[in-house]
């Protein structure tokens, strides 16, 4: 995702805390909205760039936007653009602190469990063919997402990043499905969107990198489908949100200070509107900030996010059993 720095006086996207549904605060969304449907939520979207775009304002305060496959309409949506490989060079990476990752550095059996996992956009300029939104409106099919600035892609990181996460949960038994079969492969996010009740699965995780264009914006999130469109978009979402969430506390990254809970409720992504699974799409990190940008960019960095999110999807599990 691209985003535009908030305005807050001194302050930038990650400082602004805004009251939402569910009982949590949340900071306005990093990505855009793709229809403009009318909830319960007190966030007023504006344009932006892809299933996340432009940024919402909410008491006069504009808040960052990002990118992603979960835009709004195109005659909405505000161009992204492409960073430089010219660029300085991301930061290198930070020592992966000790700590433990719970029940799946157990080796706790997933046996006959399935997992549904996507690997947020993909190569090349995506499609602007308009699909459902799951709030009865359309949007773009999907785009490449955003970059460190350094130009290591946020569909690089994805793909990486999901495979490591998919070998980890079938060594310990799971059964795991994945939107898209190559990197390049284009998948619109309507069909991202039904892929976890589509392939057979218990749950749906979408992994995704922001691109909020304040380089001191940092930490990672969860994002889910508000108001839900059915139970399983509620409790059910919230409570796999948290314990991913948990999970990648305990390996030492930064949470977004924007939202203390680490959950941002949207009304705006068909990729978790359209779910009839317990779904949440999680922005591990800035892409644009050099300390997380080196850390997503690195070898051991993506290795410690899909162990993070690994464990996280097996304590969701476990404390679910079929």
């Amino acid at each position: 995702m691209v985003s535009t720095p908030v305005k807050v006086g001194a302050l930038v996207g990650g400082a602004c805390l805004v009251a939402l549904g569910l009982g949590l605060l949340v900071a306005s969304p990093l990505k855009t909205p793709d229809a403009a449907p009318q909830v319960s939520l007190s966030v007023s979207p504006t344009a932006s760039a892809s299933e996340t775009a432009g940024p919402p304002t909410t008491a006069g305060v504009t808040i960052g936007q990002g990118k992603g496959p979960h835009d709004p309409p195109a005659s909405s949506q505000v161009a992204t653009t492409s960073p430089s490989p010219s660029a300085s060079p991301d930061a290198t990476v930070s020592p992966a602190p000790s700590g433990s990752q719970s029940a799946a550095a157990n080796g706790a059996s997933l046996a006959g469990r399935v997992v549904a996992l996507d690997p947020g956009h993909q190569s090349g300029p995506g499609s602007n063919e308009q699909v459902a939104d799951g709030r009865g409106g359309t949007k773009a099919c999907n785009n490449s997402g955003t970059s460190t600035n350094a130009g290591y892609p946020e569909y690089e990181f994805t793909w990486d990043v999901v495979q490591r996460i998919r070998a980890l949960l079938e060594a310990q038994g799971a059964t795991v499905h994945v939107t898209k079969s190559t990197i390049d492969e284009l998948v619109c996010v309507d069909q991202r969107g039904t892929f976890g009740q589509d392939s057979g699965s218990e749950i749906m995780v979408s992994i995704h990198g922001d691109g909020n264009s304040d380089p001191n914006f940092k930490g990672f999130f969860g994002i889910v489908s508000s108001p839900p469109v059915n139970d399983a978009q509620g409790e059910p979402s919230l409570e796999l949100a948290r314990a991913v969430l948990d999970q990648l506390a305990a390996a030492g990254f930064t949470q977004n200070p924007a939202m203390p809970n680490g959950i941002q409720p949207r009304y705006d992504i068909a990729g978790v509107a359209l779910s009839e699974v317990p779904v949440v799409m999680f922005e591990l990190g800035e892409m644009r900030n050099a300390e997380e940008a080196a850390l997503m960019s690195s070898e051991e960095g993506r290795e410690r996010y899909a162990q993070a999110v690994a464990a996280g999807i097996t304590d969701y599990l476990l404390a679910h059993p079929k």
